[in-house]
């Protein structure tokens, strides 16, 4: 049997107590019209007046049902927030837990093999950062894009971190999948992906000399591996960019700035159940979307962030800054495509 999600909607209410007065006055009508036939009045009195007092409790009924589902809608939203956040973590940890019969699941036995180089001018906006997001989830999905940026003192690396590969064939052995996705939203650690990510990073000479640093960017699950692997401090990181990720459990370190991007109407990145933080190391920014079907798709967001870009919009031009080069340098870099082997 099909079900159907039916919301308070006060006009149909009121409807609902307009017909039903109605068919109260029909009913005294017709008993006004029965006066010069008594016996068939008195039968017809008898069936009106229980059918007039169904219907009297009937238009109370949704009177109170009125007022009750206004007040529950009102409370709800706060009140659901406030009772799940911070759930999703256990949640996904019991999820993954039952799912370790799965093969090459959750074990941490990754592959990173180069496979490509990267020479351009280093990104200063959200758009340039968006755009390489786009570029290496159309070109190479399941793939991690690490560069560095030409300068002098401490080496500078900007680190990309795909989001998850939807093709079943090719997922098979493509660390950023479902299931990893799943072991992401339980924590850092956990995750196939976050394995590739490292292995990636590592394979780069991220960390190899004193003072190393790392901004890294993300989209959806790539965003949540991100944020991952600033918790556990493994790397020195500059900076974590999410785009659509589900990144609002992370308690990322203070020391960490961090720029959360996400569109009002994305629905996979509200899978975490909690709004992203607001603080003195975090900016979240909430975009306008019109179709909740398309709001995850990164050629959306890169979309908005030209529109951000363009606006003038300072908060995120100083988070950015925080994190990368004010002005434009030439980075090198490499394409690490990432597998599971275990």
């Amino acid at each position: 049997m099909s079900s159907e999600v039916i919301r308070y909607d006060e006009t149909e209410i009121l409807r609902a107590i307009s017909h039903t007065d109605l068919v109260h006055g029909i009913l005294k009508s017709g008993q006004a019209a029965l006066l010069g036939m008594p016996l068939t009045l008195e039968l017809y009195a008898v069936e009106v007046l229980a059918i007039c007092q169904r219907l009297t409790r009937l238009t109370q009924s949704c009177l109170v049902t009125q007022g009750n589902y206004g007040r529950v809608e009102t409370q709800l939203p706060a009140d659901f927030s406030q009772r799940a956040s911070g759930l999703m973590p256990t949640l996904a940890g019991g999820v993954a837990a039952a799912l370790t019969w799965l093969p090459n699941v959750g074990q941490g036995m990754v592959a990173a093999t180069r496979a490509g180089k990267v020479m351009e001018l280093a990104p200063t906006n959200l758009t340039d950062l968006v755009s390489n997001l786009s570029r290496l989830q159309a070109e190479q999905p399941g793939s991690i894009r690490v560069e560095q940026i030409a300068g002098e003192g401490p080496r500078q690396f900007v680190a990309y971190l795909p989001g998850m590969t939807l093709s079943t064939v090719a997922s098979a052995r493509d660390p950023f999948n479902l299931t990893s996705g799943i072991y992401a939203l339980a924590g850092s650690g956990a995750s196939d992906a976050e394995a590739a990510a490292t292995a990636a990073l590592r394979k780069a000479g991220v960390g190899a000399k004193p003072g190393d640093k790392v901004t890294l960017v993300g989209y959806s699950e790539g965003a949540l591996v991100a944020a991952n692997l600033a918790k556990t401090g493994e790397f020195k990181v500059s900076g974590v960019v999410s785009i659509g990720g589900q990144v609002g459990n992370v308690s990322v370190p203070k020391s960490v700035p961090v720029l959360s991007i996400e569109h009002n109407l994305d629905l996979p990145a509200k899978l975490d159940l909690k709004d992203n933080p607001n603080g003195q190391n975090w900016l979240s920014v909430t975009l306008p979307s019109t179709n909740p079907l398309n709001a995850h798709d990164i050629g959306n967001y890169l979309e908005s962030a030209k529109h951000v870009d363009a606006g003038g919009y300072s908060a995120v031009a100083r988070k950015l800054q925080e994190m990368l080069p004010a002005t434009p340098q030439t980075v090198t870099g490499n394409l690490y495509r990432t597998e599971l082997i275990g």
